[in-house]
């Protein structure tokens, strides 16, 4: 593997609604297209040994948005979380998450508590995820 790679990134899923204007595509295309490619993004870091990606996904401003908006982002973080959980075994990579969850639907907390329960047990190989959703503190004292 190549020696100069970073151990940490860190991704701000931000840009996907105005991705989707500029190609005049439904709004809920363009994150889609933003979820597909975090997938391919998470994937090949763990194939080239980045041990740790943050990701910034839902933070407490999304809740602005129209009501039909938050539910089309939380289906599909729901998706996102279970497509991830599904493929567990074959990629190794571990889930974290950062920020409150209690405030999502109750079917996408359990979906989350699934795979951090599925990803708790960590190897040296394993590249480690972390999602940051809803009041992600740490995020929080970054932008001060």
């Amino acid at each position: 593997m190549e020696k100069n790679l970073p151990k940490h990134i860190a991704l701000i899923m931000d840009g996907n609604r105005r991705w989707a204007k500029e190609r005049n595509l439904d709004i809920k295309q363009g994150h889609y297209a933003g979820a597909e490619n975090l997938e391919k993004i998470a994937l090949y870091a763990n194939k080239i040994g980045i041990k740790y990606m943050t990701v910034y996904a839902f933070s407490t401003e999304n809740w602005k948005r129209s009501e039909a908006e938050v539910k089309g982002l939380m289906l599909l973080l729901k998706a996102y979380v279970e497509k991830m959980l599904a493929k567990t075994n074959s990629n190794n990579i571990k889930i974290n998450i950062l920020g409150d969850i209690s405030k999502l639907d109750i079917s996408l907390q359990k979906s989350i508590n699934r795979i951090l329960d599925k990803t708790k047990e960590w190897k040296e190989e394993n590249t480690i995820e972390i999602m940051c959703i809803n009041d992600c503190k740490i995020w929080n004292r970054i932008k001060q």
